[in-house]
């Protein structure tokens, strides 16, 4: 929970429902942790399954004045895309407070939002983009079909349209060649700097290079673990820190096993306890963001959340030039842009760690940068840009 949010009591609405799927750290994670420790009056939780799993539900958690005062889940298939249908169904609205706003993140949770409105349980309902893909189930697909038209509607209809990056929105209007009239507020990635621990130089003599994030190939991963042979010829104490789970993990292993790499490369899987998550960054020296160029359908447009997580923790990022601020990254937070390459990833994560001096530049910078990305600024504004937008609209 963030330590100390900023209290905007006549800003922010009093009764709100946020509705996500997978729900793992992000803008919808961080916006719960205001809305609770603002103390609002309702808080309606709704959080649907993103992966097929077993245990995967459906679920609603309501607050009042910050504290939870129900839970209910909703046990269904999960075979993803197909049985995102579900989220239009469950839960039944007559679950669901009245609110006055309905955040959606994603188009199918404002769509489900535009419903609740239909029916005069909602006021207002903000679409929170997430992210944009120019084809997000494959070109030609039906599927990517039916999304873009979802996708479309809820352009149109919300009341006001978050996206994470103003290049994803602009994208996102180009594809459906849409000038919209609904307001737009620019909501990016954040960092709760009040509570988050920071790297120090002394970690420099334990060097470690540090990964955070979803465990697909396209993290381009596996070439900073190619990398790992040159970067211990000059430092041989280096290790690397994996947090994270999915898809791609068990390549990641057998690739760590064949390389011979087993007692260099600690994978610490998926950490449910951002706190957690943050304590281990802190204890890193240098950050790794190694995307793919060919495979950043997503990444390209967006804010990716780790990005502020590293600079919140004071780290130098050695990153591949793919999401929207990666240049402006490497310029003002004392961070490496990179090649996707074994080689070149090697060379500059070596050029961060062989300099002490250099380091606390570097980390200094990072600390700087990201000083504005505090989520009690980032959510403060976007709540009180709502509450004009919303009067503007009476």
């Amino acid at each position: 929970m963030a330590d100390s949010v900023m209290q905007l009591p006549s800003r922010i609405p009093q009764r709100v429902v946020l509705a996500s799927n997978g729900f793992a750290d992000g803008n919808a994670e961080a916006m719960a942790e205001f809305l609770i420790a603002s103390k609002i009056e309702m808080l309606c939780i709704v959080k649907h399954p993103l992966e097929a799993k077993a245990d995967a539900f459906h679920q609603i958690q309501v607050f009042e004045y910050g504290k939870l005062s129900k839970t209910r889940r909703w046990a269904l298939p999960c075979r993803p895309p197909l049985t995102y249908i579900f989220d239009l169904m469950v839960p039944p609205l007559i679950s669901v407070p009245k609110a006055d706003v309905w955040i959606g993140f994603g188009n199918l949770n404002t769509l489900r939002g535009l419903q609740a409105k239909l029916f005069g349980r909602v006021r207002r309902v903000i679409y929170d983009c997430v992210d944009f893909s120019p084809a997000r189930f494959g070109e030609r697909s039906l599927l990517t079909s039916i999304y873009d038209l979802i996708d479309l509607f809820c352009c149109k209809k919300s009341d006001l349209i978050w996206p994470s990056s103003e290049k994803s929105h602009l994208a996102r209007m180009e594809k459906h060649a849409l000038v919209s009239s609904v307001p737009v507020y620019t909501v990016p990635m954040g960092a709760w700097l009040g509570r988050v621990p920071v790297a120090s130089g002394s970690n420099l003599s334990d060097p470690r290079i540090v990964f955070l994030g979803h465990l697909l190939e396209k993290q381009g991963l596996q070439a900073v673990i190619q990398s790992l042979r040159a970067v211990l010829k000059v430092i041989p104490r280096a290790t690397l820190h994996i947090v994270g789970g999915g898809p791609y993990k068990e390549t990641l292993e057998i690739m760590v096993r064949e390389e011979g790499l087993s007692d260099v490369v600690v994978f610490h899987g998926f950490v449910k306890d951002h706190h957690a998550v943050e304590e281990i960054l802190a204890t890193g020296a240098v950050a790794v963001a190694t995307y793919i160029p060919e495979m950043a359908d997503f990444t390209a447009f967006a804010d990716p959340g780790k990005l502020k997580a590293y600079l919140g923790a004071g780290l130098p990022i050695v990153l591949t030039n793919v999401s929207p601020n990666a240049a402006e990254i490497a310029e003002k937070a004392g961070s490496l842009l990179t090649e996707y390459d074994p080689d070149q990833i090697a060379k500059s994560i070596t050029e961060v760690l062989s300099d002490h001096a250099k380091w606390e530049s570097r980390h200094r910078s990072a600390l700087a940068y990201i000083k504005e990305c505090d989520w009690n600024i980032i959510l403060g504004n976007a709540f009180s840009n709502a509450q004009s937008s919303f009067g503007e609209l009476q």
